[in-house]
């Protein structure tokens, strides 16, 4: 890491900065590659006489961060692994405060956009990007982010972003059935097994199979009846589909993302 920023939000306004040149760890060669320097503008030259990270993370701990979240874009790639990687460079422990990733959070909440760079994302908002790769302007840049993210979900406060984040994992429409994802919804602990077999009353030889409409036979086994179904395939088709669900929201990640080292 070469330089720290860090914008201050109050009631949706920026209100203070943080900024500081970092001089790198003497085991990492961050000049070495001419690609670091077209990156952020930053030369060997400039951080010879920067304070070393200690001093600066325990300026930014102490006189300007306290006890707020941080939010990045890419933190857990970016931002905090480097935080992480520095702190474990000097022994130190890393900052416990929370972490709020723009791009995760627009992943779930911005579903139909081509991708979720950075940029784009500025692009959909309308967000003076600043000089990109600036680590003040990316700063404010995340935090204007996050609050048109919290604006389009109609969220007046943190409580209401994390309730509307929490409520992303089941934004699925099109990718499963509807009557699955909403029983999956208020049923999340149960087993896709058990979704199935509570979402549909067992089934007798006569009736409709629930999902492909086939009268139920005398070949069906009991564990597809119990599912409202006429037989395996039927039965297999719609737990793969119960299975693929239940992956998506296990896999969804929390809004904030704790890292703590040498705690």
């Amino acid at each position: 890491m070469c330089q720290i920023g860090a914008v201050k939000f109050r009631d949706g306004e920026p209100v203070d900065s943080f900024a500081s040149l970092v001089k790198p760890h003497e085991r990492l060669n961050l000049f070495e590659y001419e690609k670091h320097t077209e990156l952020h503008h930053i030369t060997k030259s400039d951080i010879l006489e920067a304070p070393e990270w200690p001093e600066v993370l325990g300026r930014f701990e102490s006189y300007f961060v306290e006890d707020l979240p941080l939010v990045a874009h890419r933190a857990a790639n970016a931002d905090a692994k480097m935080m992480r990687e520095d702190c474990i460079l000097y022994r130190m422990p890393m900052l416990e405060n929370g972490w709020i990733d723009t791009w995760a959070l627009a992943k779930e909440l911005l579903p139909n956009l081509p991708n979720h760079r950075y940029k784009t994302i500025c692009k959909h908002f309308g967000i003076d990007m600043g000089s990109y790769h600036q680590a003040v302007d990316d700063a404010n840049g995340a935090g204007q982010i996050l609050l048109k993210l919290a604006q389009s979900a109609h969220a007046d406060d943190f409580e209401a972003l994390e309730y509307a984040w929490n409520d992303a994992k089941y934004n699925v429409s099109g990718r499963f059935p509807d009557d699955l994802v909403s029983y999956a919804k208020s049923h999340e602990r149960d087993t896709p097994n058990k979704w199935l077999e509570g979402m549909h009353p067992t089934v007798k030889k006569g009736d409709a199979c629930v999902r492909c409409g086939k009268e139920i036979g005398d070949d069906a086994s009991y564990t597809a009846r119990k599912s409202g179904m006429c037989g395996t395939q039927c039965k297999a088709e719609a737990l793969k589909q119960a299975k693929d669900l239940a992956s998506v929201i296990k896999n969804f990640r929390p809004i904030s993302t704790h890292y703590s080292i040498y705690s």
